[in-house]
């Protein structure tokens, strides 16, 4: 038989890899299991240069606003996701041409799919180490899914390429015909594939959280306890101010319309009964906090706007809300902050991580809040 060219192996590793995200995409939907294409793009945004990423984000913001294409967050999230997929098939089209190049040097098939097996292996690992961070699903279950996910995709691959190459060219040796190779692969990229995706629609579970779960404080607002530098105008004062012209926003963004950036593909999702902020480092007292612990401390409210640090002048990535939470300060405080103290470290469950001097620590500005994955900070540390 003829062997395979190494742009065969590469279209099929593409071509096989849509039903295998696909299925990815149920079980993220389903069980909040891992989706490669995701994790793999969340990683090369940890590894690449500070500068890469800076301009890749740039050139993104440029684009949506230069075409007047509509909401920066929206867009933004959209073009990334699509960018992961893309790399993705890449990767995968890789992956095909270095198996077809295994088989064609070699017409031994136990060391085919010894190498094969191997090289997926390798390709496991690499995803089991980027799942090492994901909050959720365990890392053996992750594991074992991922394993299942790539055996099968090396096997398929291994399979179509032996038998693909013949039975396009209606070779008289060949197992299949070229009208029963096509339909094989689109058959089967067509059925796993549309199947997944429609049983991941009903699923989801492991949607990705909308802006109206992020954007609001938790509980009734309560301005009059805001004063000073932290001041905030009453509430019958602000429902009060004259209604924004016509291109302009309102002093207030809705919840369905504050601007959502999260630094992953799909932000993590938290279980609220099992969630804990650990308080440690340079304090008396170290403490473990649940979200009951929390709000039922005495809380403040207090109408504060956020801006990414990507948002251009003039741009929509900037919103503001009336927020409720309690003061870092009352927390540390009562964690018995010690005298050697210089910085705050804030670690999140998502891996995001940022240190804030303690004289902004103790602002009265400075508060947590338990808005959905807003409060998704796991760690602090005193420094």
């Amino acid at each position: 038989m003829r062997r395979p060219s190494t742009l065969f192996g590469a279209v099929i590793g593409a071509v096989t890899s849509l039903p295998v995200m696909a299925l990815a995409y149920l079980g993220q939907r389903t069980l909040s299991l891992p989706f490669p294409p995701f994790d793999i793009f969340d990683l090369m945004a940890r590894l690449l240069p500070g500068p890469v990423i800076t301009f890749g984000i740039d050139s993104m913001v440029a684009i949506i606003r230069g075409l007047k294409l509509g909401q920066i967050s929206d867009l933004a999230k959209a073009g990334e996701r699509t960018m992961a997929i893309l790399i993705f098939i890449v990767i995968s089209a890789l992956f095909g041409a270095l198996l077809s190049w295994i088989v064609r040097r070699t017409s031994q098939a136990s060391l085919v799919w010894s190498l094969g097996i191997g090289l997926g292996a390798t390709v496991l690992l690499l995803l089991v180490l980027v799942a090492l961070d994901k909050p959720g699903t365990s890392l053996a279950i992750s594991a074992l899914w991922l394993g299942v996910l790539l055996l099968a995709w090396t096997y398929s691959m291994n399979y179509l390429l032996h038998v693909g190459p013949a039975a396009m060219r209606q070779e008289p040796e060949s197992p299949l015909t070229r009208r029963q190779f096509l339909y094989l692969v689109g058959g089967g990229v067509v059925t796993v594939g549309l199947g997944s995706l429609a049983l991941g629609q009903l699923g989801g579970s492991g949607a990705t959280p909308s802006a109206s779960e992020t954007a609001t404080g938790a509980g009734a607002p309560d301005l009059s306890k805001t004063s000073g530098p932290a001041a905030s105008p009453p509430m019958e004062i602000l429902k009060g101010r004259p209604d924004p012209a016509p291109g302009t926003r309102p002093e207030l963004t809705s919840t369905e319309n504050f601007y959502s950036v999260d630094i992953n593909a799909v932000p993590p999702r938290l279980n609220a009964d099992s969630w804990s902020l650990q308080l440690e480092g340079l304090v008396d007292n170290p403490m473990t906090l649940t979200i009951d612990d929390i709000q039922s401390r005495p809380s403040f409210s207090q109408v504060i706007t956020l801006s990414c640090i990507s948002n251009p002048i003039g741009g929509d990535l900037i919103s503001t809300a009336v927020w409720t939470g309690i003061r870092l300060k009352d927390l540390l405080a009562e964690a018995g902050l010690q005298a050697g103290a210089k910085e705050i470290a804030i670690q999140s469950a998502d891996g995001f991580y940022e240190s804030v001097p303690l004289a902004e620590a103790m602002d009265d500005r400075t508060r947590l809040h338990t808005a959905s994955h807003c409060g998704s900070t796991s760690r602090i540390i005193t420094a």
